[in-house]
């Protein structure tokens, strides 16, 4: 929206506009420390005095509108920020901690025909590229209604946008998909990377204005992204069996009514309203639909059915994050049989791990003796990338998909070792070719699973980490021994190790999650798993109760199937908490 003001003139004391092409008199003085915009080009003084510190507003242009934060995908808890909060032309984009300041908001102003315009209300000044090419850094430049400051937001699935300039079709991008406060926020060609995906968030509060349009999976979770107090962004999920009920083929609020139990084929549109096709007393299916943002609200990130803090309703969370190792009949590369993707998206599983890869002494990464990418090359199976997309598309309860790598008795983390000694990890070294090979041919790959077992060189898997980080992927943890190595790996790459799958079976049964926990520090928890073949809800009903655990994981003796008497409800109810 624009709202232009009239050719007033100048303002006593210390109010600050946008300057504007006035009629006559002379510019104020620019030297208010609070002035966040140029002084105007004039106007004359008018009865409020001389003329003001932030200048006369002669005919000025001031563009408002619903405001949002743009998260980093690649780094949680950074967002879009303007370098040093700074207002003038030519003021670089960046990556930053989230901190709720103008820096990190952006009118997202509507050009018409799926074009916007990303506007930084404190500088009213728009976010432009520097060139068309790659590696054009993005910076703030005054606004004037070109093409070339158009954008569109994508759906990249998952709750994620990516942001794509119209002119040269190429995407927002964190350069080098680095996860360092500063780095550069650049054009690059779109490549569906975390590099390139952000959370959108709008300023606000409450359900509708203070999330992100809210989509629905699995058919009976709503999903948002929103700002909790701590001003960071968050990705709450609501199970609306927790909030709604079907009477007579009527959706109601109540809680814990479980609705999905008769009503199917569930839509929302325009990230609200729920239609479902729930039976009647009759057990004819009656079309019928309700208003969401009724009576769900963002209380602190956290979707919530009812008013903040009344305890109506039921709550969305904390949610149970479940996981499974792809092994032993469970096929998470070419997914067959009943890891089929239909049987998966619904599941309630929210990581998936490929089990596993091998890096081969030449460098080659190798799958269960097949090659997958060779000098630089991926020459694994076509559909890999395709199908892990399709995988994580909503409705899905599936979130999050690795890759793991080492094992018991495997050498990839020598050769890691060998290499990054004699190459490095630089652009040219035969890892980072590969791996950036591995990457683009399945870019919903988010983080490759460290299982080194034998290896444990500290600076190696340090420099082979930030690597993968630079490549828009994390690198998880699964230990079962040498805790010194693992907390100190963790504290060299920070948010890029960002979840530790904890194995508390065969060689780690003895593993104490909490004793892990304290390792750790600074409030972190691991991910605790056990084999298929000992699975109870107590381990992790005990786990729950010492070491507030929320999580867990299981590693498959057997294939897992939807009706097997193990897997994601069983680890939900130990935690008591719901399932994604």
């Amino acid at each position: 929206m624009i709202v232009t003001s009239g050719g007033a003139g100048g303002n006593a004391g210390g109010s600050v506009s946008i300057a504007g092409n006035g009629p006559g008199g002379a510019p104020g003085s620019a030297n208010d420390p609070d002035a966040s915009v140029p002084s105007g080009g004039g106007g004359a003084a008018g009865n409020g005095g001389a003329a003001g510190s932030g200048g006369a507003a002669g005919g000025s242009a001031l563009i408002t509108g619903p405001e949002a934060y743009f998260g980093v995908t690649v780094d949680p808890g950074a967002c879009l920020d303007v370098t040093s909060s700074g207002t003038t032309d030519g003021t670089p984009l960046q990556e930053w901690s989230c901190n709720a300041s103008g820096a990190q908001r952006f009118i997202v102003d509507d050009e018409g025909n799926g074009a916007v315009r990303l506007v930084n209300p404190a500088a009213q000044k728009c976010v432009v590229p520097a060139g068309q090419d790659n590696n054009a850094r993005l910076e703030l430049a005054p606004c004037d209604g070109s093409a070339g400051q158009n954008y569109s937001l994508k759906d990249a699935g998952s709750g994620r946008i990516s942001i794509v300039h119209q002119s040269s079709n190429k995407c927002l991008d964190v350069a080098g998909g680095h996860v360092a406060s500063g780095t550069a926020i650049q054009l690059y060609d779109c490549n569906k990377s975390a590099a390139q995906q952000w959370i959108r968030a709008n300023v606000g509060t409450g359900y509708t204005t203070g999330c992100g349009v809210a989509q629905l999976q699995a058919g009976r979770v709503l999903a948002a992204n929103c700002r909790n107090d701590a001003k960071t962004l968050a990705s709450p999920q609501l199970d609306l069996n927790a909030c709604l009920s079907n009477q007579d083929g009527a959706l109601v609020w109540q809680s814990g009514g479980g609705f999905a139990g008769s009503c199917s084929g569930c839509t929302l549109s325009g990230g609200n309203s729920l239609t479902c096709q729930c039976k009647n007393v009759s057990a004819q299916s009656v079309s019928t639909h309700i208003d969401l943002s009724a009576n769900i609200n963002d209380c602190n990130g956290v979707l919530t059915c009812g008013a903040c803090g009344s305890g109506s309703g039921g709550s969305s969370g904390p949610w149970a994050f479940t996981a499974l190792y792809g092994s032993d009949g469970n096929d998470f590369y070419q997914f067959t049989g009943a890891s089929s993707v239909a049987n998966l998206k619904p599941s309630g599983w929210n990581a998936l791990f490929m089990f596993g890869i091998t890096i081969q002494s030449n460098g080659d990464i190798t799958h269960s003796g097949t090659t997958l990418v060779h000098d630089g090359i991926y020459v694994g199976d076509a559909n890999w990338g395709p199908t892990v997309d399709a995988l994580k598309a909503p409705p899905t309860t599936v979130t999050r998909y690795e890759v793991t790598l080492g094992g018991w008795g495997d050498t990839s983390y020598d050769v890691v070792k060998s290499l990054v000694g004699s190459q490095g990890t630089g652009a040219g070294s035969t890892l980072y070719k590969n791996f950036a090979a591995l990457k683009k041919a399945v870019p919903g790959i988010d983080a490759i699973n460290d299982d080194d077992e034998q290896a444990y060189d500290l600076g190696s898997s340090t420099a082979f980490g930030k690597m993968l980080n630079g490549l828009g992927m994390k690198l998880s943890q699964a230990p079962y021994m040498n805790q010194s190595f693992w907390v100190q790996l963790k504290n060299n790459l920070g948010s890029g190790a960002d979840i530790v799958y904890l194995q508390c079976y065969q060689g780690g049964a003895g593993n104490d999650p909490g004793n892990w926990d304290a390792a750790y520090g600074n409030g972190f928890h691991v991910v605790p798993g056990q084999e298929s073949n000992n699975h109870a809800a107590s381990w992790w009903s005990n786990w729950s109760s010492a070491d507030h655990v929320t999580g867990g994981f299981y590693w498959p003796d057997v294939t897992w199937a939807p009706n097997a008497n193990w897997g994601v409800f069983e680890i939900a109810s130990g935690l008591r908490l719901p399932p994604r």
